[in-house]
Formats: structure tokens, C-alpha cells, sequence
């Protein structure tokens, strides 16, 4: 829980442009690496799912607060978070071509039923 918790304020410091401060060792290995832009919107799938598994939770992390940031959600059902990340995840192994934001839409935002018509 505590790894989670920690995780999610490292999504919400991402979502309003405050990053998140990295541990020493980690900061080391982020400037030896090449840095890479990304694109939130139009990364797919193929790429969340070639990662490890520690960048693969952080990264569904991130999506999860963006997604629900955008959507406007105020209040996150802790006890929901690992259903809704595991049916993203679900959806991404289904259509790697998928932009991960799509997935994530698919799995946080409930779709509302459309309108009844009027007799």
C-alpha cells in the first residue's frame, strides 16, 4: 500500500507540473540514460507493455491520474485503482496498437448510457 501511495503522489505531482524528487541512485541512471520526449497522447500499448515491470506500474500510474485529471474525476476509489489499471493493462495486451491514454479512457471513464427517448 505504501509503494501505491507513493506512486499516486508521484502521478498527481506529474499531473501539475511539479516533479516528483527521485532518489539519488535513480537520478544517477535518469542522466546516464539518453533522454526521450514522449508523447502522452499518441504513445501506444506496445510501448508500455515492452517495459519492466517496476517502469511498467509507474507508467500506469502516471496514465491513471492524467486520465483522470482530464475526465475531471475528483474523488479515486483506492479499493478500484488495481481493477482499472489491470483492465487497461487488459486492453493494451488486446490491441498493442492502442495509444495507452485510449486504454486507460476505456478502463477509468464510465460511459454513460445514452439518453432514453422521449415518447
Amino acid at each position: 500500500m505504501k509503494k501505491l501511495l507513493v506512486l499516486i503522489a508521484a502521478a498527481a505531482s506529474a499531473c501539475t507540473n511539479q516533479p516528483a524528487p527521485a532518489p539519488p541512485a535513480q537520478a544517477a541512471a535518469e542522466q546516464a540514460r539518453p533522454g526521450r520526449m514522449w508523447n502522452i497522447e499518441r504513445e501506444t500499448c506496445a510501448q508500455l507493455l515492452a517495459v519492466s515491470d517496476d517502469d511498467r506500474m509507474a507508467v500506469a500510474m502516471f496514465y491513471y491520474g492524467h486520465v483522470a485529471a482530464r475526465a475531471g474525476i475528483r474523488v479515486i476509489d483506492g479499493a478500484q485503482v488495481e481493477a482499472r489499471i489491470a483492465r487497461a493493462m487488459a486492453q493494451c495486451e488486446a490491441n498493442p496498437a492502442l495509444p495507452i491514454v485510449q486504454a486507460f479512457q476505456r478502463a477509468l471513464v464510465a460511459r454513460r448510457a445514452p439518453p432514453a427517448p422521449r415518447s
